[in-house]
């Protein structure tokens, strides 16, 4: 039950009840004196009753995480029964430790009237590209087994697949499994030739991360970098003169999620953020590395009026264990935001805010996730639109104000994956944005997914794109304003056919 509701963002008494459990049960070992090697064994007896994955990946996922999770357990900042809070909400009890119960003091400056958005009717945008969550898999092979007993499938070593229904097609798999080269290939190649084609080219790409396979348990430093190298150079042979804006996913990390707060010592990812600083560089300014290096966020002037923000809300994520140590404001970030924004608000320009995961309640802890809808509500007018990847679906989360809480007040849009996993048709968005004349809104006036037909393309050995929809016809949006995503959303409550299409 309690596997089930976590799947769906549900936290239950029972499910605080079991994670205090676990939790104590964990510090009581590591209290009692009992061997290192012991816990494992016990851990490892675990997940092989519960059949959480085969031992292979119960073995390794306990290898990679074990020395930094009881670090940390052993070095608690706070008292242990806020271990479960930290990570699950309020719902799990209150919050006093001020490693963990923070806030980020906005500057003071008065909020500047708030702008209406309605949009312009101009015949020419800007065409801006998300791709998100690729998943590369360098060990697909075809023929092998789709429906394997393991977390992630489609790779020789999980052998032949039994039947037909089964077998790892040419182009992937509708199941556990990332995608071959190939796919990924034929996304980028689709996304240029047909926008080149229609006269749109693409001028800007939102790349909100999360590169290498969902195999956790085997990822090395050296497989992540090489992941990196080869979606970066197939982005700019497919894109050699767009705008490109990348963001770093919670799959780069080695162990994966794992994005240590202080960042040193033996437990550190600065490796990572050395290696994107470097990399990176073959789409940014130079401007931007000293914050890369830091912690992987920049901010960067996109065009006439327009600054793009992304950010690192790894440091945010729940699954993030090192927050379960200090959560406050890991790396300054959000301060930093606060100062970014407050340039763009001074010099009257307009921002994108992009990461990976989106920055809400249940992907983020909850201090980092109030403080950010304060900041996003203070510099509404400022602020544009956000984007995020991370949860392999299409669909979009409203922020509200904090004094009225019907009226919202941004939107942020969570682009769609280009992995198929799992069981997911790879996908990937355009968007149209007023970003041309004097004095553009950059507003999102539309946005268009697309989507690869896989059955189709390994039936016909050939891919098979084609426009799954544009929001404002397939809605009926006016526009696509917070107020007017609002208003789809109430449409939802009344219609549930409209909500079952949105949800499919």
């Amino acid at each position: 039950q309690v596997m089930s509701e976590a799947s769906i963002g549900v936290v239950s008494p029972k499910a605080c009840d079991v994670c205090n459990s676990v939790a104590k049960m964990l510090l009581d070992y590591l209290n009692s004196g009992k061997s290192i090697q012991a816990l494992i064994k016990l851990l490892q007896g675990v997940c092989a009753f519960f059949k959480l994955a085969g031992p292979e990946t119960c073995n390794g996922a306990i290898d990679l995480y074990k020395d930094e999770v009881i670090y940390i357990m052993r070095n608690l900042k706070a008292p242990p029964h806020e271990l479960c809070t930290v990570v699950m909400g309020s719902s799990c009890g209150p919050l006093a430790s001020p490693v963990h119960n923070w806030t980020v003091p906005l500057n003071g400056r008065p909020k500047p009237a708030v702008d209406a958005r309605t949009g312009r009717g101009l015949t020419r945008h800007l065409r801006v590209l998300h791709v998100s969550d690729t998943h590369y898999d360098p060990e697909y092979e075809p023929g092998s087994n789709g429906d394997c007993p393991e977390p992630m499938c489609c790779r020789g070593a999980n052998g032949k697949a039994p039947s037909d229904e089964t077998k790892a097609g040419k182009w992937g798999y509708l199941g556990k499994c990332d995608i071959p080269l190939r796919t990924l290939e034929s996304m980028l190649q689709h996304a240029s030739q047909n926008h080149k084609a229609s006269g749109a080219r693409i001028d800007m790409i939102l790349w909100t991360g999360d590169l290498p396979p969902h195999d956790p348990w085997k990822a090395t430093k050296e497989e992540t970098i090489s992941n990196l190298r080869v979606t970066s150079q197939l982005i700019r042979k497919y894109f050699p003169t767009a705008t490109v804006l990348p963001a770093i996913g919670n799959h780069e990390a080695v162990p994966i999620n794992s994005f240590p707060v202080p960042n040193k010592g033996n437990y550190t990812v600065q490796w990572l953020y050395d290696e994107f600083a470097n990399h990176w560089m073959d789409f940014l300014p130079q401007s931007t590395k000293p914050t890369i290096k830091r912690g992987a966020f920049y901010s960067i002037q996109a065009g006439k009026g327009l600054r793009v923000i992304s950010l690192n809300t790894n440091l945010c994520y729940i699954y993030n264990w090192w927050l379960l140590y200090n959560s406050t404001d890991p790396k300054g970030q959000l301060h930093w935001l606060v100062d970014e924004l407050q340039r763009a608000e001074d010099a009257g320009d307009k921002v994108f805010i992009m990461g990976h995961v989106a920055p809400v309640h249940l992907e983020c802890i909850t201090a980092w996730a109030n403080s950010f809808r304060r900041i996003a509500n203070r510099y509404e007018s400022t602020i544009v639109a956000h984007f995020y990847g991370h949860t392999h679906f299409d669909h979009f989360h409203l922020f509200y104000d904090e004094k009225d809480e019907s009226r919202p007040t941004g939107v942020a849009y969570m682009g769609p994956s280009v992995t198929t996993f799992v069981e997911t048709n790879p996908s990937y968005r355009v968007y149209t944005v007023d970003g041309v004349g004097d004095k553009p809104s950059w507003e999102v006036v539309d946005h268009e997914t697309y989507w690869m037909d896989l059955a189709a393309t390994n039936r016909d050995d050939k891919p098979r794109w084609a426009l799954q929809y544009a929001a404002k016809k397939h809605y009926g949006l006016k526009s696509l304003s917070p107020r007017h995503w609002h208003e789809l959303a109430e449409r939802f409550n009344k219609d549930d056919n409209l909500f079952q299409d949105y949800y499919r």
